[in-house]
């Protein structure tokens, strides 16, 4: 999986156990697409300390899915009905699409 998904979807499933202050360097990172300088700008810190950050919250956000594996069971259960969507009705077809989407 390509890093930037990986750390988006280990953000839609683990965010909340962050501290705030980190919470909010990752969405500002992920979510916002902000460089390390504009979060050091905004947080008035240094590029290094923001960056010192990121990758502290991205490790906290890995050990989490190493213990819960979360996201390893989504994507599973994705992968499992794109597999069944592929053999049945358009009807049914479209159904499973719907229960994907709201996933």
């Amino acid at each position: 999986m390509e890093d930037k998904v990986k750390l988006t979807m280990l953000m839609d499933f683990y965010a909340k156990l962050l501290s705030e202050s980190k919470r909010q360097v990752m969405i500002d990172y992920v979510e916002n697409d902000f460089s390390l300088s504009e979060i050091a700008s905004i947080k008035n810190v240094t590029r290094q300390a923001a960056y010192d950050i990121v990758k502290k919250a991205e490790q906290q956000l890995e050990e989490y899915e190493a213990k819960l594996g979360l996201v390893e069971r989504f994507v599973r259960a994705k992968n499992m009905l794109l597999e069944v969507s592929e053999g049945v009705d358009e009807k049914t077809k479209q159904k499973i699409d719907k229960i994907i989407d709201n996933l």
